[in-house]
């Protein structure tokens, strides 16, 4: 069965863009890092770290790991067809390793493993899995544009050969890292993300006095219970009605929400918590 590790990035970062994304395609991209070590969990980090860059993708593949960094339901900036355009807006990302010290050819053998999951998963037809290319005239994937056409024809025969990976991924959730923002409270962080305050505080022994938190620490967030489920505002919402339909507060839904400085403001396709208790 196919293990699918989620390392997925917290969304205080610039490459998570919290905007609704229903995929329709699926494009491959080489990470174009040949150094030795450039691996999945490596490019995770990378991600993981807090860069400037609002660029991201959704998985990046090695021969050993595939690694997934952003829900496949909310888009990222990573086909360079403009910022809306629909390679960003509408397609999954993967980057497929070129580490020196791996083994390329079992990286793009689990790359796609995962694009026929994906495909099927999302009901997306093998005429909309495309290189990037497709979208910015980038020569990317560089390692696979010359024979493109094999590529495609290696995932129609495992298809065809149902020889694919089972419908369900097995999939490893590690713990997240949460950078601390102006105003928090390790109380509020551990209701937050439905962790008991005493399991946050054993996750994180650097820290000595939990009054003591400053703005830009990183922490561990264990796993814990959900504590909300995700909305995507449409055309028409306001908090108060979307507060009432799920019977909280307004107050409760800004709280859960602390992008949203101004309640009357809010725009169709972004996606917000909603409380589940």
């Amino acid at each position: 069965m196919m293990n699918i590790i989620q390392k997925i990035v917290p969304e205080s970062r610039s490459c998570r863009l919290k905007r609704a994304m229903i995929p329709r395609y699926i494009t491959i991209h080489n990470t174009a890092n040949t150094s030795r070590g450039a691996n999945a969990l490596a490019h995770a980090n990378y991600l993981l770290s807090g860069n400037s860059k609002i660029v991201g993708w959704h998985y990046t593949v090695d021969d050993k790991n595939i690694v997934q960094h952003i829900p496949t339901n909310e888009m990222a900036f990573h086909a360079g067809d403009g910022r809306y355009g629909t390679g960003n807006t509408q397609s999954i990302g993967i980057e497929i390793c070129q580490n020196a010290d791996g083994n390329y050819a079992k990286a793009e053998s689990n790359a796609i493993d995962l694009v026929i999951y994906l495909m099927k998963k999302h009901n997306i037809s093998i005429e909309r899995v495309v290189p990037h290319k497709h979208w910015s005239g980038k020569q990317c994937p560089r390692k696979i544009l010359d024979r493109w056409p094999a590529f495609i024809n290696e995932v129609k025969r495992r298809m065809a050969a149902k020889v694919q990976p089972k419908t369900q991924a097995k999939v490893e959730t590690v713990v997240t890292r949460y950078k601390i923002q102006r105003g928090d409270t390790l109380s509020e962080i551990a209701v937050r993300h439905g962790v008991e305050l005493a399991d946050l505080l054993k996750a994180n022994s650097q820290i000595k006095n939990p009054s003591l938190i400053y703005v830009g620490q990183l922490i561990v967030i264990p796993k814990g219970k959900p504590t909300h489920k995700d909305y995507t505002i449409k055309a028409g919402d306001t908090l108060w009605g979307i507060a009432t339909a799920n019977k909280i507060s307004v107050d409760k839904l800004m709280k859960a929400n602390p992008q949203i400085k101004n309640a009357s403001l809010i725009r169709p396709g972004d996606v917000i918590k909603i409380p589940l208790n």
